[in-house]
């Protein structure tokens, strides 16, 4: 058997072919998908059967080590979508870490594999590294191509990934939001108040919020235009997707902690001998830099013990608005539009929410009965 016949797989084809034998004379096959249609798959299947006749594929992979591997990928992929490619160099850079630089990519075997996701998985979030684990596997896939011919096998293909358990985020309730917002005069020395109060009013991203010039601040109309995020890498980005551009208006309350943040930077500005925030930044530090995902975590957790109230993420002050709004019975089509998010992906990741929602259908329903 040259190539097997192509079977399909949901929306996708494979099939299968054969290698020219080794040294040892030993059968040797490799498994091809393909997404798109059967022609497609034809069409992949004459091309490498034809490399094969040619002699231009070998069946011996070519030596390079792990280090090297991950710094080309990441190479090949740096025009990806900045939020992708962040999720990528992180995760190949965890495994780089585990193996070392040095290994050679052919020397990792399936176990090896198995033994580091699991060991892996009791020191993180086992979402973490089951989406980690998703990125490497895809990176190993294009390892395996017979035009990279860096392996023969994929090794991530058998690893068994543990399920993750349902996690109930933690939240602050409609009381523990309104203690943080009206206590805030007494804590507006403190550097980042009004970026907090910022975030748990407009329930944007970190990213979004951190990336914010003046220029994307109306202060008279109450609305701030979010149209890029910062990256952990130091640098700005476009947002997650096309829903995250987006305008968001703000309360009454928000405008005078951002009135009076701005003044503070004017006389920082005025007190500073050297350039101080060229770029506007809406929120930075006391030398006029961006501010940093760690700085602004860090503090965060500085005035929730300061002000007494149980510690959530930066990212919790974004589920907490949503479920708030949800509970007092706003749609997901609004919640959505006002986190940059789809109706789908509120009702997806809200749906503990709904049982509340739907004892107030019912109940308005029962009205009719009345």
């Amino acid at each position: 058997m040259r190539g097997s016949k192509i079977n399909r797989r949901g929306d996708s084809y494979w099939f299968r072919y054969d290698l020219p034998p080794g040294p040892d004379g030993k059968r040797l096959q490799k498994t091809e998908t393909v997404r798109g249609s059967y022609k497609d798959a034809e069409r992949r299947q004459r091309e490498i059967l034809t490399q094969i006749d040619q002699g231009k594929f070998s069946w011996v992979p070519i030596k390079i080590t792990l280090g090297k591997f991950v710094d080309q990928y990441l190479e090949n992929i740096k025009g990806a979508n900045p939020h992708t490619l962040s999720t990528y160099v992180a995760a190949l850079r965890l495994f780089k870490a585990y193996f070392g630089d040095n290994i050679i990519l052919t020397d990792i075997t399936t176990l090896m594999l198995q033994n580091a996701v699991n060991e892996l998985a009791d020191k993180k979030e086992k979402s973490t590294v089951r989406l980690y684990f998703q990125k490497l596997n895809v990176a190993m896939e294009y390892a395996c191509k017979p035009t990279i011919r860096y392996l023969i096998n994929n090794p991530c293909v058998d690893v068994i990934l543990n399920k993750p358990g349902y996690k109930e985020r933690r939240l602050w309730d409609e009381s523990q939001s309104k203690q943080f917002i009206q206590n805030w005069p007494s804590f507006r020395k403190m550097r980042y108040i009004a970026l907090f109060v910022l975030l748990l009013d407009t329930g944007a991203r970190i990213g979004e919020i951190l990336a914010l010039r003046w220029s994307d601040v109306d202060l008279e109309k109450r609305e701030v235009y979010i149209v890029k995020t910062a990256l952990r890498r130091g640098n700005d980005g476009s947002p997650k997707s096309r829903r995250s551009i987006r305008k968001v208006f703000f309360n009454e309350g928000t405008k005078k902690v951002l009135l009076e943040n701005r003044a503070k930077q004017d006389k920082e500005k005025s007190l500073y001998d050297g350039e101080y925030n060229p770029d506007k930044f809406v929120f930075c530090s006391c030398h006029g830099k961006q501010v940093s995902h760690p700085g602004a975590f860090y503090s965060f957790r500085r005035y929730c013990n300061i002000m007494k109230l149980p510690y959530i993420t930066i990212h919790g002050l974004r589920h907490t608005i949503a479920s708030m709004l949800l509970d007092k019975g706003h749609t997901a089509v609004s919640v959505g539009e006002r986190l940059g998010d789809t109706p789908e992906t509120i009702m997806r990741s809200y749906a503990h929410r709904l049982p509340g929602m739907q004892a107030e259908i019912v109940k308005t329903i029962g009205s009719l009965w009345d």
